[in-house]
């Protein structure tokens, strides 16, 4: 469940704060969340696209004229092999077998239900406990894709300064400044964790 103990807390969960660190940032979440919510049209390379997502399959580099194979990718024969992915300079999302093989739909809140459906601990301003199993379903994986569909070339990756992170600690203690947008807003998990959080406040109150 949500417990929280004696010591200071990294900030309300209730707001963008505890991802995004200061107020400024309302504004980018609630017009991210509602793009991953509606899937407009996004900008790319000046032309204005829908969001498409494909199922991975052995011919589908031949189908859509990629140039690299989705398939292989989906395939990696270790821990790296991805559920799902955003193919940069596009509107298009990959969605790999192992979305389904891997990953259950959402979440089921429940009371005596698993514990780590629910936002985590707090403990000397410190996310207790793993990160992922708040995120591993469907919905979350999608959404994590989408924000980076959205972002664009600005979204945070292996190869840029800061890097993407995904541990829960790890987004929070990115810094806050930058313009267009900060490292925060530019990490696509930010939003991820931000939304699992509030999901599990919602269901908490219900059950």
């Amino acid at each position: 469940m949500c417990h929280h103990d004696s010591t200071p807390q990294v900030a309300s969960i209730l707001t963008p704060k505890p991802q995004y660190k200061v107020a400024n940032s309302k504004a980018f979440v609630q017009r991210i969340m509602l793009k991953t919510l509606h899937l407009p049209a996004v900008t790319v390379s000046g032309q204005s696209l829908s969001p498409v997502f494909i199922c991975a399959t052995s011919n589908v580099a031949q189908l859509y004229k990629f140039d690299f194979d989705p398939w292989t990718r989906c395939q990696a024969p270790d821990d790296s092999a991805p559920t799902s992915f955003w193919v940069e300079n596009s509107a298009v999302i990959i969605i790999c077998p192992r979305f389904e093989q891997q990953l259950k739909p959402q979440p089921v809140f429940s009371p005596g239900g698993p514990t780590d459906v629910y936002c985590p601990l707090v403990r000397g301003n410190m996310f207790v406990g793993k990160s992922f199993p708040l995120v591993r379903y469907q919905n979350y994986d999608l959404a994590r894709q989408i924000v980076k569909l959205y972002l664009q070339g600005v979204g945070l990756g292996p190869a840029t300064e800061p890097r993407e992170v995904l541990d829960w600690n790890e987004c929070v203690a990115l810094g806050y400044e930058g313009q267009p947008l900060s490292p925060s807003e530019r990490n696509a998990m930010n939003v991820v964790y931000y939304a699992a959080c509030e999901s599990s406040l919602t269901h908490l109150f219900e059950v």
